[in-house]
């Protein structure tokens, strides 16, 4: 049921509540590997907001912004990792770095 609650975050445009909400089920339940999924569509959101959407070219991006995005970047990437190491695939309807959007 608490996975439901991470989806509307998702689903709200609030990717921030989203990720909080997965640590907290993740420290319950370390090995969910939908949530881990879930968590790094979230990081993906908020990579593509603060950074993607604003700028044109990784040259305008400024070093303190380039700083966190490689952050959210890195982040993304574990949790997919940690989702496929407890067996979800990209299969399951998440991809990787929110390549599921249009």
């Amino acid at each position: 049921i608490a996975s439901f609650l991470v989806e509307h975050f998702i689903t709200a445009a609030k990717p921030e509540e989203a990720v909080i909400a997965a640590d907290v089920i993740l420290r319950h339940f370390p090995d969910f590997a939908y949530i881990h999924a879930k968590r790094g569509s979230a990081l993906y959101l908020i990579l593509k907001r603060d950074v993607i959407d604003r700028y044109k070219t990784a040259a305008q991006i400024p070093p303190d912004v380039k700083t966190r995005a490689n952050a959210l970047y890195t982040e993304n990437l574990a949790a997919f990792a940690k989702a496929e190491s407890q067996g979800w695939r990209e299969t399951d309807g998440i991809k990787p770095t929110g390549q599921n959007q249009p």
